[in-house]
């Protein structure tokens, strides 16, 4: 599956205007979802996931595994068992090439048994709209610890709310417009995304600025910064049409 994405960054204070803009584009509310992320990096990956297997090769990559939570669990002092709750393992492999494993319990113990070491620890708050087949998703990500703590095991429990550090400095959130083809051996349909993504880009000229990434957001093959990825938000270069 591939993932062709538009990103713009807003920054805190515009946020609410950026919901309101989104929500009448796609003509719903918005929909906010928090996780915990773990990313991990390895070598090595469980013969069980093949075709995640077969992607990766011996190539060196980061995946992540997301825990859905809520505003109630931090600060609760209630830990989590991350081999109990069901946990969606993402494989973050090329520039676009993305697959998802959804619904898996035990991957902590999975991934800390095939050798896998976490790189960083990580809440993402987000918030999600969609209009047919395209996905608008505004979201930041935080440190539930320490970020001058290079994180060997997750927080557990959570801290407070209001103990989370953004990890950007600046307090930016990513607008990110997605989406994914499934068929990702057919040229022609990643084209037709493309050419739609362009069309959403010119629609909303004017209110947001649409950017493109640094590569290492994407492409495991790129090291990544010890505090994990994304990293406080990458340098940054206009798109061109």
């Amino acid at each position: 599956m591939y993932e062709l994405s538009l990103l713009a960054i807003v920054a805190d204070k515009d946020v609410p205007r950026a919901c309101n803009v989104l929500s009448t584009l796609c003509a719903q509310d918005p929909w906010e979802t928090i996780h915990h992320v773990h990313f991990f990096r390895a070598k090595d990956v469980p013969a069980l996931w093949k075709e995640l297997d077969q992607a990766l090769g011996r190539q060196s990559y980061h995946i992540q595994v997301r825990y859905e939570v809520a505003k109630g669990d931090f600060g609760n002092g209630i830990p989590t068992d991350f081999n109990a709750v069901p946990a969606t393992l993402r494989g973050l492999i090329t520039q676009r090439k993305k697959i998802e494993i959804w619904g898996q319990k035990n991957l902590y113990k999975i991934l800390i048994g095939k050798q896998y070491g976490l790189i960083s620890d990580q809440i993402e708050q987000a918030y999600l709209f969609f209009r047919d087949d395209v996905e608008f998703t505004l979201h930041r990500h935080s440190y539930p610890q320490h970020p001058s703590v290079s994180p060997t095991i997750p927080a557990n429990p959570l801290p407070p709310w209001s103990g989370i550090v953004d990890v950007d400095d600046m307090h930016h959130w990513l607008l990110q417009v997605k989406m994914h083809v499934i068929q990702d051996n057919k040229p022609d349909e990643v084209r037709k995304a493309q050419e739609r993504l362009l069309a959403i880009k010119k629609e909303l000229d004017g209110i947001f600025q649409f950017e493109v990434v640094d590569r290492q957001v994407y492409d495991s093959r790129v090291p990544l910064q010890a505090q994990g990825a994304p990293a406080p938000l990458p340098q940054v270069v206009r798109a061109h049409d």
